[in-house]
Protein backbone atom coordinates (compact mmCIF):
# COMPACT_ATOMS: atom_id res chain seq x y z
CA UNK A 1 0.00 0.00 0.00
CA UNK A 2 1.13 3.48 -1.04
CA UNK A 3 1.49 6.12 0.94
CA UNK A 4 1.43 10.33 0.21
CA UNK A 5 2.73 11.67 1.26
CA UNK A 6 5.81 9.70 3.02
CA UNK A 7 5.99 10.83 6.28
CA UNK A 8 9.87 9.86 6.25
CA UNK A 9 10.52 12.64 3.49
CA UNK A 10 9.04 15.28 5.28
CA UNK A 11 10.69 18.31 6.54
CA UNK A 12 10.99 17.47 10.64
CA UNK A 13 8.55 19.84 12.00
CA UNK A 14 5.89 18.49 9.05
CA UNK A 15 6.67 15.01 9.93
CA UNK A 16 5.85 15.28 13.72
CA UNK A 17 2.41 17.51 12.49
CA UNK A 18 1.90 14.49 10.52
CA UNK A 19 2.23 11.71 13.18
CA UNK A 20 0.88 13.81 15.94
CA UNK A 21 -2.98 13.59 14.22
CA UNK A 22 -2.27 10.50 12.83
CA UNK A 23 -3.43 11.09 9.39
CA UNK A 24 -2.24 9.67 6.05
CA UNK A 25 -3.75 9.98 3.17
CA UNK A 26 -3.73 6.58 1.18
CA UNK A 27 -4.29 6.84 -2.89
CA UNK A 28 -7.70 6.84 -3.70
CA UNK A 29 -9.16 6.89 -0.17
CA UNK A 30 -8.52 8.49 3.62
CA UNK A 31 -7.67 6.68 6.40
CA UNK A 32 -7.58 8.29 10.17
CA UNK A 33 -6.45 6.06 13.13
CA UNK A 34 -8.68 5.86 16.45
CA UNK A 35 -5.70 6.86 18.65
CA UNK A 36 -5.92 10.68 18.32
CA UNK A 37 -4.14 12.13 21.59
CA UNK A 38 -6.60 13.49 23.62
CA UNK A 39 -6.71 17.50 22.86
CA UNK A 40 -4.77 19.64 24.87
CA UNK A 41 -3.43 16.23 27.01
CA UNK A 42 -0.11 17.49 27.96
CA UNK A 43 -0.81 21.00 28.90
CA UNK A 44 0.70 22.30 31.88
CA UNK A 45 -1.79 25.25 32.56
CA UNK A 46 -2.78 25.61 35.95
CA UNK A 47 -6.15 25.45 36.06
CA UNK A 48 -6.74 28.49 37.84
CA UNK A 49 -5.55 30.15 34.80
CA UNK A 50 -7.97 28.57 32.90
CA UNK A 51 -10.33 29.37 35.23
CA UNK A 52 -9.17 33.11 35.14
CA UNK A 53 -9.15 33.34 31.35
CA UNK A 54 -12.92 32.11 30.77
CA UNK A 55 -13.89 34.35 33.05
CA UNK A 56 -12.77 37.48 31.21
CA UNK A 57 -14.33 35.80 28.27
CA UNK A 58 -17.28 35.64 29.40
CA UNK A 59 -17.21 39.15 31.04
CA UNK A 60 -16.52 40.62 27.65
CA UNK A 61 -19.62 39.24 26.78
CA UNK A 62 -21.74 40.47 28.98
CA UNK A 63 -21.87 37.78 31.73
CA UNK A 64 -21.40 38.99 35.57
CA UNK A 65 -21.90 37.37 38.96
CA UNK A 66 -19.70 34.60 37.85
CA UNK A 67 -19.12 32.16 40.46
CA UNK A 68 -16.32 28.97 40.52
CA UNK A 69 -18.13 25.79 41.57
CA UNK A 70 -16.12 23.17 44.05
CA UNK A 71 -16.87 19.71 44.95
CA UNK A 72 -16.40 17.84 47.74
CA UNK A 73 -13.14 17.21 47.42
CA UNK A 74 -12.62 21.23 47.43
CA UNK A 75 -11.98 20.81 43.65
CA UNK A 76 -13.08 23.88 40.76
CA UNK A 77 -16.22 21.91 38.95
CA UNK A 78 -17.82 24.14 37.18
CA UNK A 79 -18.87 27.81 36.93
CA UNK A 80 -22.38 29.68 37.09
CA UNK A 81 -22.81 33.10 36.50
CA UNK A 82 -25.85 35.51 35.22
CA UNK A 83 -26.90 37.22 32.23
CA UNK A 84 -28.87 40.67 31.32
CA UNK A 85 -31.30 39.75 28.31
CA UNK A 86 -33.99 40.54 26.48
CA UNK A 87 -36.09 37.91 28.55
CA UNK A 88 -34.63 39.17 31.78
CA UNK A 89 -31.78 38.10 33.86
CA UNK A 90 -31.06 34.42 33.30
CA UNK A 91 -28.77 31.88 34.82
CA UNK A 92 -26.22 29.54 33.31
CA UNK A 93 -24.17 26.75 34.89
CA UNK A 94 -21.45 25.05 33.06
CA UNK A 95 -19.50 21.59 34.77
CA UNK A 96 -16.79 20.69 33.82
CA UNK A 97 -16.09 16.71 33.87
CA UNK A 98 -12.76 16.22 34.58
CA UNK A 99 -13.34 12.49 35.76
CA UNK A 100 -14.43 11.57 32.60
CA UNK A 101 -10.92 13.03 31.23
CA UNK A 102 -9.04 11.24 33.99
CA UNK A 103 -10.90 8.01 32.78
CA UNK A 104 -9.22 8.86 29.20
CA UNK A 105 -6.02 9.31 30.41
CA UNK A 106 -5.64 6.26 32.30
CA UNK A 107 -7.22 3.94 29.50
CA UNK A 108 -4.70 5.36 27.00
CA UNK A 109 -2.11 6.15 28.98
CA UNK A 110 -1.24 9.16 28.00
CA UNK A 111 -0.05 10.25 31.27
CA UNK A 112 2.20 7.40 32.96
CA UNK A 113 1.94 8.66 36.23
CA UNK A 114 0.41 7.80 39.79
CA UNK A 115 -3.60 8.39 40.17
CA UNK A 116 -3.20 11.43 42.04
CA UNK A 117 -0.89 12.73 39.54
CA UNK A 118 -3.12 11.80 36.52
CA UNK A 119 -6.17 14.06 38.41
CA UNK A 120 -4.57 16.60 38.87
CA UNK A 121 -3.44 16.68 34.69
CA UNK A 122 -6.94 15.98 33.77
CA UNK A 123 -8.00 19.15 36.21
CA UNK A 124 -5.64 20.64 33.74
CA UNK A 125 -7.02 19.00 30.59
CA UNK A 126 -10.33 19.29 31.07
CA UNK A 127 -10.35 23.06 32.27
CA UNK A 128 -8.36 23.63 29.01
CA UNK A 129 -10.52 22.14 26.78
CA UNK A 130 -13.40 23.86 27.98
CA UNK A 131 -11.70 27.41 27.71
CA UNK A 132 -11.23 26.40 23.89
CA UNK A 133 -14.53 25.75 23.10
CA UNK A 134 -16.29 28.78 25.09
CA UNK A 135 -13.69 30.89 23.04
CA UNK A 136 -14.53 29.04 20.07
CA UNK A 137 -18.71 29.78 21.00
CA UNK A 138 -17.59 33.46 21.38
CA UNK A 139 -16.42 33.47 18.29
CA UNK A 140 -19.42 32.21 16.52
CA UNK A 141 -21.63 34.87 18.67
CA UNK A 142 -18.56 37.96 17.44
CA UNK A 143 -19.29 36.82 13.91
CA UNK A 144 -23.16 37.74 14.32
CA UNK A 145 -24.15 34.14 13.64
CA UNK A 146 -25.83 33.06 17.34
CA UNK A 147 -26.13 34.81 20.58
CA UNK A 148 -25.13 33.14 24.24
CA UNK A 149 -28.54 32.67 24.66
CA UNK A 150 -28.51 30.36 21.31
CA UNK A 151 -25.32 28.76 22.18
CA UNK A 152 -25.39 28.05 26.19
CA UNK A 153 -29.07 26.79 26.03
CA UNK A 154 -28.10 23.83 27.33
CA UNK A 155 -26.92 25.14 30.04
CA UNK A 156 -29.35 27.42 30.45
CA UNK A 157 -30.71 27.12 34.65
CA UNK A 158 -33.99 26.34 34.92
CA UNK A 159 -34.75 26.27 39.05
CA UNK A 160 -31.99 24.42 40.29
CA UNK A 161 -31.26 22.29 37.17
CA UNK A 162 -30.08 23.16 33.27
CA UNK A 163 -32.33 22.66 30.80
CA UNK A 164 -29.93 19.58 29.70
CA UNK A 165 -30.74 17.99 32.69
CA UNK A 166 -34.29 19.00 33.01
CA UNK A 167 -34.91 17.37 29.72
CA UNK A 168 -33.36 14.89 30.16
CA UNK A 169 -35.25 13.66 33.73
CA UNK A 170 -38.30 13.93 31.25
CA UNK A 171 -36.36 11.37 28.62
CA UNK A 172 -36.63 14.60 26.16
CA UNK A 173 -40.19 13.95 25.89
CA UNK A 174 -40.74 17.70 26.33
CA UNK A 175 -39.24 18.21 22.95
CA UNK A 176 -42.75 16.90 21.41
CA UNK A 177 -44.81 19.36 22.67
CA UNK A 178 -42.03 22.17 22.05
CA UNK A 179 -44.70 24.19 19.73
CA UNK A 180 -46.85 23.89 22.67
CA UNK A 181 -44.25 25.90 25.14
CA UNK A 182 -42.89 23.18 26.46
CA UNK A 183 -40.09 25.19 27.97
CA UNK A 184 -41.73 28.29 29.34
CA UNK A 185 -39.00 31.34 29.54
CA UNK A 186 -39.70 34.33 31.09
CA UNK A 187 -41.06 37.54 28.50
CA UNK A 188 -38.96 40.69 27.54
CA UNK A 189 -40.91 42.22 30.65
CA UNK A 190 -40.35 39.90 33.11
CA UNK A 191 -37.15 38.95 35.02
CA UNK A 192 -35.43 35.58 35.61
CA UNK A 193 -32.95 34.95 38.27
CA UNK A 194 -31.58 31.88 39.46
CA UNK A 195 -32.53 31.40 42.97
CA UNK A 196 -34.13 29.10 45.13
CA UNK A 197 -37.14 31.44 46.32
CA UNK A 198 -37.27 33.75 43.19
CA UNK A 199 -39.35 33.98 40.00
CA UNK A 200 -37.78 31.25 37.74
CA UNK A 201 -38.47 29.70 33.56
CA UNK A 202 -39.38 25.60 34.44
CA UNK A 203 -40.24 23.24 31.95
CA UNK A 204 -43.66 22.03 31.35
CA UNK A 205 -44.66 18.65 32.14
Amino acid sequence: MWLAPEVNSLPKNDARRMTDFSFYQVIGESHEVNNMPLKNYSTNVPVSRSVSQITSTLVRKGANKIVTEYNERGQPSGLKWTLNSPYGLLGYMLPVNYDAVFEILTNDGIKKRDAEGRMEQAQRVAWRILKDWIESQIALMESGMVCMEEVFLPYMLTGERTVYDALVSQQFRALSSIGSSAIALPGPTDNLYVGRDSHQGHLVD
